[in-house]
């Protein structure tokens, strides 16, 4: 892994994030007081969209990408970084189209959820769950239906196709009556194929830019200790539905799209499009409350734009008829973006009149076609929507890391909150404070996936992965004393970031009270302690070729991991 040169005091205050998000927000009364601006809104291709920036691989270094895109938030589209993938080899046709028959052959019996996107205005949709066989099934016949795969007629003819023909076949004659007949439009998403595929079966590579992943190694870490306790229910459990991780995989037809959302625990993602091309349309993180309604209580299912037909075609509503490519592997995404039908906004007056504030976004919106073969990141809080503009196959990585870790505690922090105040009024029914604060972490585990002792455990992890990296650095030899000394403050910043999400979370625990005994020294110990070891920390990376330091740093660093024991035994946490 490559190691950015770092300032360590950089991001040193993790209790804080772009404030323009309500469920990270304690008070809403500064939204509320915000006078709406208007703003007219024009043409997307000519103005109304912003533009991703697009870079290459072989240009874009790991600390660029730190500096430029990750460090500040911003979201980037990667080329060239999925070359040599086994899945660009085996799960694409030679026309561009998905090779479902790859994914079937390695995981076929394995259970799946689907969603139906036909249904999901709302912001969400029929799930089912099926074998991955019956799925692709249900995706042959749907192809079947369309006249063939693509090579004989371009995605732009079968969808012309496939629309004529549920126009004739909508309404059906019964009893003088006439009904609709309903077709779903299924879409495979957050499929866990790297804990049911067999393990020597390497799909794809995580890109450099990508490695730093607490969260996923946090993951891998629990299955490895379930798995060494009953191997009886790692088998079990392996063919059905797994969330062991937040690695997946996405599996759409043309038109099948993804409601507005932002990352889950507010972390980053990336997504590596292997076949097929997908429409973003992205907000950045302080600008979130415009997607809420006039109570800042509900979120918008959509930004209220829109230029597919999410039933699978793409109409020539108010321009040119959208000229989808013969084959998505021969069109870039700057030449697909360049036919794309360029609308005016779509405007839902339902939407408008729910969501008043929704228009104001409009022109702060990013706009990224994804080819394949592309990867887009995208940061932490930045609320989106996704459109498969023709049949796509994608793989998909949540990620936190020390850039973006306060994110997650702010969400947490600010979500116990509301968690506290939802079930105020049955204190008096609870035995004690602690009993009433263990409901209250119980709804948070259930809303947002994490309570602060499970969060806590997380991050302490993290930091003695970090610390073990520590003790490997002052072992290298003097020779590569640039690249030790790198890596070592890469893991010294991680360890400060811990660290300091540690001390927030002992506060909040403190103010809690949920563990009276331990939460008392709790804090001071993490202010004290930390204080001297940040600075510790600083005096290693300058002279950790001195022999001296070396032998004073292994003492150091086993105090240090002790301290993260004690964080743990305060929290009641698992060792």
């Amino acid at each position: 892994m490559e190691f950015p040169v770092l300032d360590p005091k950089l991001l040193d205050d993790v209790k804080h994030v772009p404030q323009g998000d309500p469920l990270l927000m304690d008070n809403l009364e500064p939204l509320k007081r915000l006078a709406p601006q208007h703003t007219k809104v024009g043409p997307s291709y000519t103005g109304s969209f912003r533009s991703v920036d697009v870079r290459h691989a072989k240009e874009l270094t790991y600390e660029e990408f730190v500096h430029c895109y990750m460090e500040p938030n911003r979201p980037v589209l990667i080329q060239g970084a999925m070359e040599g993938w086994r899945a660009r080899k085996e799960w694409v046709h030679e026309d561009g189209s998905p090779n479902i028959s790859a994914l079937e052959h390695v995981v076929g019996d394995t259970m799946v959820c689907v969603t139906d996107t036909r249904q999901q205005q709302d912001g969400c949709g029929e799930v089912k769950e099926m074998s991955l066989a019956e799925y692709l099934a249900w995706w042959r016949a749907r192809h079947e239906s369309q006249g063939g795969r693509g090579q004989e007629h371009s995605q732009q003819q079968q969808q012309q196709q496939q629309q004529q023909e549920e126009e004739k076949q909508s309404l059906t004659s019964q009893g003088g009556c006439k009904r609709a007949e309903y077709r779903p439009h299924y879409y495979l998403k957050d499929w866990h194929f790297c804990s049911v595929a067999p393990p020597e079966y390497r799909a794809y590579e995580v890109p450099c830019y990508f490695r730093s992943d607490w969260l996923n190694a946090y993951y891998d870490a629990l299955g490895e200790a379930q798995k060494q306790k009953t191997q009886e229910q790692e088998a079990s459990t392996s063919r059905g539905t797994s969330t062991a991780d937040y690695r997946f995989v996405y599996l759409g037809p043309a038109g099948s799209w993804t409601p507005l959302h932002s990352d889950v625990l507010r972390s980053y993602s990336w997504s590596a499009n292997v076949a097929g091309v997908k429409r973003w349309l992205l907000l950045e993180p302080e600008h979130t409350f415009l997607l809420y309604d006039r109570h800042y209580m509900r979120l918008a299912p959509d930004f209220g734009v829109d230029q597919v037909n999410r039933a699978g075609s793409c109409p020539a509503a108010r321009g040119p008829e959208m000229q989808m490519p013969a084959s998505a592997a021969a069109t870039t995404a700057s030449a697909l973006a360049a036919q794309a039908v360029q609308q005016p906004f779509l405007e839902d007056p339902n939407l408008a009149q729910t969501f008043p504030r929704l228009q104001e976004a409009h022109p702060l919106l990013f706009e990224c076609i994804q080819g394949p073969g592309d990867i887009l990141f995208v940061p932490s809080g930045m609320h989106h929507t996704v459109t498969n503009l023709c049949d796509t196959l994608s793989i998909n990585h949540n990620w936190i890391n020390p850039f973006n870790v306060h994110w997650t505690w702010a969400l947490l922090h600010a979500q116990r909150k509301k968690a506290e105040t939802s079930i105020e009024d049955i204190r008096f029914l609870c035995g004690s404070n602690d009993e009433f604060q263990s409901l209250v972490d119980r709804n948070l585990k259930a809303d947002s996936g994490m309570d602060l002792k499970g969060f806590a455990h997380f991050v302490a992890v993290a930091a003695e992965q970090h610390l073990d990296q520590l003790q490997k650095c002052s072992k290298q030899s003097s020779i590569d004393a640039d690249e030790t000394n790198r890596a070592c403050a890469w893991h010294t910043f991680s360890l400060r970031r811990a660290l300091r999400v540690l001390e927030a979370v002992a506060e909040e625990v403190q103010k809690a009270a949920a563990h009276k005994e331990a939460s008392r020294t709790l804090a001071e110990n993490a202010h004290r302690a930390s204080a001297l070891q940040m600075m510790q920390l600083q005096q290693l990376v300058q002279h950790l070729g001195s022999e001296t330091v070396r032998d004073n740093y292994l003492d150091y660093a086993f105090s240090l991991c002790e301290f993260i024991r004690r964080l743990q035994t305060a929290l009641a946490l698992p060792g």
